[in-house]
């Protein structure tokens, strides 16, 4: 069968064919047909336009597809399905940069660098639990905190990206930060009780 024939099959059909001969032509088409739409989903997700963490992303979504494949029952339509695993690979791209184990000391420097020595087990603490809190927001509230803050990303960049006016994020991010300082102080007030 030629390439050309091959790319008038539907999504569904050259699933169909790559499960029952294993040729690698039929998930190529898939791959090729997708790669664009994927990469971009991954690209927006990195906020620094990380290219190469973007096409990372892109791998690791074609791999989980390429493993999950025979598990497709097509309940969905394929590209319904594949951004599911798109989107599910970016925020556990996200997780775990979140995760307060595993901040890098880069992230921790920017929230330290004005503190003495001696305050610095203080500081560490306190960012821990700073960290924490971020980390427990709605998922969509952390992406904003994490592309602001640690990933410095522009007030004009994160508007497009959530498609709302400059003022409108600016509100927004606000009221994440009071909500955020709120839930440190009920903290401490418990801890201090």
């Amino acid at each position: 069968m030629t390439t050309n024939a091959i790319q008038q099959y539907s999504d569904e059909e050259l699933i169909i064919q790559f499960l029952q001969t294993g040729e690698s032509t039929y998930f190529g088409v898939l791959y090729q047909r997708y790669y664009t739409k994927v990469f971009t989903h991954c690209f927006a997700f990195t906020y620094r336009k990380d290219r190469a963490t973007a096409e990372d992303l892109t791998q690791q979504v074609f791999l989980k597809v390429l493993e999950k494949l025979s598990a497709y029952r097509g309940h969905a339509s394929f590209s319904t399905w594949l951004f599911v695993i798109t989107r599910n690979t970016c925020i556990d791209y996200s997780r775990v940069r979140m995760n307060p184990l595993l901040a890098t000391s880069e992230i921790k420097k920017s929230y330290v660098n004005d503190h003495s020595e001696e305050e610095e087990r203080d500081v560490d603490a306190d960012y821990q639990e700073l960290i924490s809190c971020i980390y427990q927001l709605e998922e969509e509230e952390k992406e904003m905190m994490i592309a602001k803050y640690i990933d410095n990303c522009s007030i004009k960049e994160l508007a497009g990206k959530y498609r709302l006016s400059e003022s409108a994020l600016k509100m927004r991010l606000m009221r994440i930060r009071r909500r955020l300082s709120r839930k440190r102080e009920r903290k401490k007030l418990r801890h201090v009780s």
